[in-house]
């Protein structure tokens, strides 16, 4: 079936359309209850616990609806998805009539878990319609073997990494000139938008890992993220005051979360530990491609077009990806069972012909007693196949977030990545702003230093990825931690020669360092997540990957608006060595925490 006619399908127009009405609105009521609580009803403090209801929301109602959706399919038909998706819209109406009428803050917020109940009976149904829908399809032969291949996962997660950071780049270069010439908002103020992109993603990077694993799907949360990029952009389209903006940043947070969750989560699922460092670090090219470029191009479609030009592009951004993952993107956790069952069968297969040959040779009598050897491969091989056997049809042991939080092997990376990230989220919204104040550069001018910056880490990474593999194949994975814990004190080095600069070209070249440093924190840091669940059997490889961005949320959230603060009053140099110094403190005594403990308890042992 050609595209075009794919996306003339009822089923995919009707739940598009769904999906698209329902993260809309609740984008628009994520940028417009906080404004409602300060300006209406006087309540400055209450926007954090205002979200937490919303969370907690979610959290009680999706095992809800998702059993009500499938009771009723099972029960009737298909067409009950509809059903719901239309009693949902419906129902929406009325949350938000009672949230216009609301005149005091505990009837709003009944509104806005009501508003919560109404989104999952829009979205859920709506998001099962797609698989249903693709699965229904008879797909080529050709298209059914593409889809099936764990390179395939690979090479859509990296052009998942790359539509990711170009969206979310293509504001970067203009947000000094869009805030501050065009509407007139204070300096103070791109912290704020910055910190609104974080709210988005602590919020769904909460929610999808524990909805993936809970549902055993890993491609409804990637038609959900194509979806959300194409709102983001119709958002931006129309966005002509300051809280506009913040919506933008907000929806562009959530799909931003629930991709790159599923990306890092896709491979992780179907390739072993000992290659997970490579492939984050080509995800990572990927990555670098779109910071390079996205600046650049979104800069010179500000100048030429205004803002309008920088919606279109991440619509179409999001319009191409939605159409690769519904034609290429199969569910990783399908591929994953059936590599296993392959390496299963190839086992049996091994230990059958092993234990045929010794049978021939003992009675041929060329052997009569097996030698060591012999008795040391067969024993091999039938554990192998054992062991194949068990970890493929044992059932996988449950993981909550909270139980994750408290493994040392899963806070030094989470620690590492809230340090990384937000470093970089801080270098992104100052950066822009020195240069605009110190150089006087244009926004087209300044995408050029992403550009420099992300053509160095297209070269370094590679060798990053590789090099951190050869580590850990030589001295085992406990070696991540120790290269993550030299990232950062790289990481902290960078920012001294970018405090110090008083060249254009000291401070790009600060800048660099500072991007192969952090990439030699998250790579590790990443790859750890993968190697943890792995080694514990367990089914939270979604959730484990969703603490990454949780902590990146969190960095988005709370490092922009302290950067911009101190900027505007004690500077720029104050301001990094400060912040550097502390974070980067932190997470070296975070991620050493695990090696020092197991160093511990082996001496412990010997004793």
């Amino acid at each position: 079936m050609s595209i075009p006619r794919l996306l003339l399908r009822p089923p995919v127009i009707i739940s598009t359309l769904a999906i698209m009405a329902s993260l809309g609105v609740q984008g628009m009521l994520e940028g417009l209850v906080p404004l409602h609580l300060i300006d209406k009803l006087n309540r400055l403090n209450d926007n954090g616990i205002s979200f937490v209801i919303l969370g907690l929301a979610f959290t009680v109602l999706v095992p809800i609806v998702g059993k009500v959706n499938d009771t009723l399919i099972s029960r009737w038909d298909e067409r009950m998805r509809y059903c719901l998706m239309l009693f949902g819209s419906l129902a929406m109406i009325l949350a938000m009539v009672l949230m216009a009428l609301a005149k005091t803050y505990a009837v709003l917020m009944v509104g806005f878990a009501f508003f919560a109940l109404t989104n999952l009976c829009m979205c859920i149904p709506a998001q099962s319609a797609y698989g249903d829908f693709i699965n229904s399809m008879k797909l080529p032969a050709v298209l059914r073997d593409i889809r099936s291949r764990p390179s395939t996962i690979w090479a859509t997660s990296s052009t998942t990494a790359l539509v990711n950071r170009l969206i979310y780049t293509l504001t970067i270069a203009s947000i000094p000139d869009l805030l501050q010439k065009t509407m007139g908002v204070s300096r103070a103020s791109n912290g704020i938008v910055t910190a609104a992109f974080g709210v988005g993603g602590l919020v769904a990077g909460s929610l999808t890992g524990y909805i993936s694993d809970r549902t055993q799907n890993r491609l409804i949360p990637q038609i959900t993220a194509s979806v959300l990029y194409v709102v983001s952009g119709l958002i931006l389209f129309f966005a002509t005051r300051f809280y506009q903006i913040v919506m933008f940043r907000l929806v562009l947070g959530v799909a931003s979360s629930v991709a790159d969750t599923m990306l890092f989560t896709t491979v992780a699922d179907v390739y072993p530990a000992n290659l997970l460092g490579f492939k984050m670090a080509v995800i990572f090219v990927f990555d670098n491609v779109g910071n390079m470029l996205g600046p650049l191009l979104g800069g010179q479609a500000y100048e030429h077009m205004g803002v309008n030009g920088i919606a279109t592009i991440a619509m179409a951004l999001g319009a191409f990806e939605l159409i690769m993952v519904l034609l290429f993107v199969r569910n990783s956790l399908d591929i994953r069972r059936a590599l296993a069952d392959s390496q299963v069968t190839q086992a049996g297969v091994i230990a059958d012909k092993v234990d045929s040959s010794t049978i021939v040779s003992s009675r041929s009598g060329l052997s009569a007693q097996p030698s060591a050897e012999s008795d040391i491969s067969i024993i091999s091989k039938t554990e192998l196949n054992d062991d194949l056997v068990e970890s493929t049809h044992s059932k996988p042991q449950r993981m909550h977030l909270w139980r994750l939080m408290l493994q040392l092997q899963v806070v030094g990376p989470t620690v590492s990545i809230f340090v990384a990230t937000g470093m970089q989220t801080i270098i992104e919204t100052i950066l822009p702003l020195r240069l605009f104040d110190k150089f006087g550069y244009s926004p087209a001018t300044i995408g050029i230093a992403f550009l420099i910056v992300g053509g160095v880490l297209i070269l370094a990474m590679p060798a990053v990825g590789f090099i951190n593999d050869r580590v850990v194949s030589r001295h085992g994975e406990h070696m991540r931690y120790y290269t993550i814990a030299a990232g950062a004190l790289c990481v902290f080095l960078s920012q001294i020669i970018m405090s110090l600069a008083r060249s254009y070209a000291v401070l790009i070249f600060g800048y660099s360092v500072f991007a192969v440093s952090a990439m030699v924190v998250i790579v590790p840091a990443q790859s750890a997540f993968g190697d943890f669940i792995n080694s514990s059997e367990s089914s939270a490889m979604a959730q484990c990957y969703s603490l990454a961005w949780i902590a990146e949320g969190l960095a988005n959230i709370s490092l922009p608006p302290i950067a911009s603060g101190m900027y505007a009053t004690v500077g720029f140099l104050t301001m990094l060595m400060s912040m550097s110094a502390v974070l980067c403190t932190a997470c070296a005594l975070a991620v050493l925490a695990f090696p020092v403990r197991r160093i511990w308890l082996l001496r412990r042992a010997h004793q």
